[in-house]
């Protein structure tokens, strides 16, 4: 809604679709009915796919899930329904403290690949890399929204852009997204 709110006021409309669920892959999106029905009905201009946010960290390790070559798969599959469509990845934010809210599933991690989750700075690096080297492969777009967030917690700290547990967006940081997004 923010996005659209934005757009409307700069004198865009804005008739948008959008699948999200907490945690969810781009292979569970691949895997869900209601996902794969709202890229294949087509007609987009833009499509903005974000990852789950833990996945584009392990490109190329020994816990890589494939989380590229599921990317791929549906960036082939928004071509082939939209094959006109600006394909954008966003590049997401950072966990706060890096290593903060990851879960039973993915606490390994931390301790495995210390240079991607040491600090906010460190994740939000590791997802720069990655994501913009899929959108290179994909002949994609990026949506830079980490670069804004890293802008922002870098030169204005009093700037909350986390919800309360550390990792989700607050207000400012769904504002911050949606406005990135739309420019």
């Amino acid at each position: 809604m923010i996005f659209k709110e934005i757009a409307w006021h700069e004198g865009h409309y804005a008739d948008c679709n959008i699948f999200i669920s907490g945690g969810y892959t781009m292979k569970a999106h691949l895997a869900n009915k209601y996902s794969t029905e709202q890229v294949d009905k087509g007609g987009y201009d833009y499509v903005m796919l974000q990852d789950q946010s833990i996945q584009p960290t392990l490109n190329g390790t020994a816990d890589d899930y494939g989380a590229a070559e599921q990317m791929t798969k549906m960036v082939n599959r928004v071509r082939a329904s939209s094959p006109s469509a600006n394909v954008c990845l966003e590049i997401t934010w950072g966990r706060k403290f890096g290593n903060n809210n990851f879960g039973k599933k993915y606490e390994h991690l931390i301790a495995k690949y210390p240079q991607f989750y040491a600090d906010y700075d460190a994740m939000q690096n590791r997802l720069i890399e990655v994501v913009t080297a899929e959108a290179e492969q994909n002949n994609a777009k990026i949506t830079p929204v980490g670069y804004a967030w890293q802008i922002v917690m870098h030169e204005r700290p009093d700037i909350n852009l986390y919800h309360t547990d550390n990792h989700h967006q607050s207000y400012a940081g769904s504002y911050l997204s949606a406005a990135v997004a739309y420019l």
